[in-house]
């Protein structure tokens, strides 16, 4: 029987940090290598919003990282208060992997959450109120069509009254 050779996988990053900068929306994410860097053949950092929100989405959420580095800088959304999930993996030249996970929740620089619901609330005040003053616009408009046809109508009355009346002598 030929003697097999069996490969440890791979260990995941240690100390996987992330600092978050709210003044500019970026987090600064930096790790300390597993033991055996030299057969580290790069990272894969997976940057997933948490919170289900159309604010939280993230264009590229995915990057490859070589395998000198140890750190990387992520740009956040910068409307809402969203919860993010970082997985940095590590490849080895057996194409093995091993991952490290954290989830962090950012809070963009002034943000208040009772704004935002105030904000939520304008986009039904706004329409609304658009709605209803059309309506209004449209009521007057159809009560001074009435009034000034049941004016014409009087004046029409009026003179035809006064063509009829005989004149006295």
């Amino acid at each position: 029987m030929p003697s097999q050779v069996y490969r440890k996988n791979p260990e995941p990053v240690r100390d996987l940090s992330i600092s978050l900068y709210p003044s500019n929306s970026t987090a600064f994410v930096s790790w300390i290598p597993s033991t055996d860097v030299t057969n580290i053949l790069f990272y894969q950092l997976e940057f997933l919003p948490k919170t289900k929100d159309p604010y939280c989405y993230v264009d590229n959420p995915t990057m490859t990282i070589s395998a000198s580095r140890t750190f990387a800088i992520l740009s956040l959304p910068s409307e809402t208060e969203c919860e993010f999930e970082v997985a940095l993996s590590n490849f080895d030249l057996h194409a093995r992997e091993a991952t490290a996970k954290q989830k962090f929740t950012f809070t963009p620089l002034g943000y208040d959450p009772n704004m935002s619901q105030i904000a939520n609330l304008w986009l039904i005040i706004a329409p609304t109120s658009v709605v209803l003053s059309l309506c209004v616009i449209l009521r007057f408009a159809t009560y001074c069509h009435s009034r000034i046809k049941k004016w014409v109508k009087l004046s029409k009355e009026k003179k035809k009254m006064q063509v009829e009346k005989p004149v006295m002598v």
